[in-house]
């Protein structure tokens, strides 16, 4: 069962989410082409020093390890003057090392980095802790020999492997790499979300412009990324739906268990949600795609709802 199909089942079948069709018809009729912009676009790093294979050895790692930022007291890294939180702390932690001569971008040097190293990178201290550290050391020891072992040093010999087929590179990335394995069985089916490695390929792709090794030919098949943030703003704008239940834990911070059924069905609810979105806009705007719906709906938190901080809290080296 694909991601979409998989997704599907769980919405017809969910016990603690649903979709608004009303609210979802109406947020669609106000999309258009324009709202779209590459969730990069407003991170605090400059891809224009590094060549591609630096490019490609950056959205490699980023979304091997970038997953389950939120805390009691949120982990973050000072970059150029400023302070961030999040996924734009892991960018900025990425790049602060490269540019300061560690080799985070070079495979050898990820295979073989120790625990103070990466501690250093990330600005660990006994008042800015993550959650995972080591699962996340795990990954990134992966990242290098996995691409070392397999591919010649090269993350572009395993595009390449793809043949501009986001399904194909989707089976590769999640077959050789244990940090983009992201299944559970849901009802006795096995569900499927791949987030991250998605999200490597739409970066890929967006950040390369869908040209050389950016190009896809069925980018399209490509859905949302089951995260926590885009179901925090659905649930905003009244799309996504809550049982009382859910709800009340949500709001009280009460951890949603990695695997449960209201894991599974909070993320299965975005994917199909944003698939019914990206479908009623394509009838009049064809260049949309369900990774730009994706884009928007992350970048509308930061811009629109950027003081609600209740988000549904997993532990999970997922998302």
């Amino acid at each position: 069962m694909d991601i979409l199909a998989g997704a599907k089942f769980v919405v017809e079948n969910a016990q603690h989410i649903s979709i608004n069709k009303n609210a979802l018809v109406s947020f669609s009729k106000n999309f258009h082409h324009g709202d779209v912009n590459h969730w990069l676009s407003a991170a605090p790093v400059d891809f224009s020093a590094l060549s591609e294979e630096e490019i490609l050895n950056f959205l490699l790692v980023y979304s091997t390890i970038g997953f389950c930022y939120w805390g009691n007291q949120p982990w973050s890294v000072k970059y150029r003057g400023k302070k961030h939180l999040g996924s734009f702390a892991m960018l900025a932690a990425i790049m602060k090392a490269h540019e300061k001569g560690i080799q985070i971008l070079d495979p050898k040097y990820r295979s073989r980095i120790n625990a103070q190293e990466f501690s250093e990178i990330l600005e660990i201290k006994e008042n800015n802790q993550i959650y995972l550290f080591q699962e996340r050391l795990a990954f990134l020891h992966e990242s290098g020999a996995v691409i070392l072992e397999k591919y010649d040093g090269k993350i572009s010999t395993l595009l390449k492997l793809g043949d501009g087929d986001v399904i194909k590179l989707l089976d590769i990335l999640t077959r050789d790499f244990l940090a983009y394995n992201d299944f559970y069985t849901y009802c006795g089916k096995k569900i499927s979300f791949n987030k991250k490695a998605q999200l490597f390929i739409s970066d890929v792709f967006q950040i390369f412009g869908g040209e050389g090794i950016g190009h896809f030919h069925n980018i399209q098949k490509l859905t949302a990324l089951a995260d926590y943030r885009i179901p925090q703003v659905l649930r905003n704008l009244g799309i996504l739906v809550y049982s009382p239940e859910l709800a009340d834990k949500i709001d009280r911070g009460i951890l949603i268990s990695k695997g449960s059924p209201e894991e599974i069905e909070l993320r299965a609810g975005m994917i199909w949600a944003v698939h019914l979105i990206y479908n009623l806009i394509k009838e009049r705007e064809q260049r949309v795609l369900p990774i730009g719906v994706n884009d928007h709906l992350w970048l509308l938190r930061r811009q629109k709802f950027s003081d609600d901080h209740i988000h549904h809290k997993t532990i999970t080296t997922g998302y």
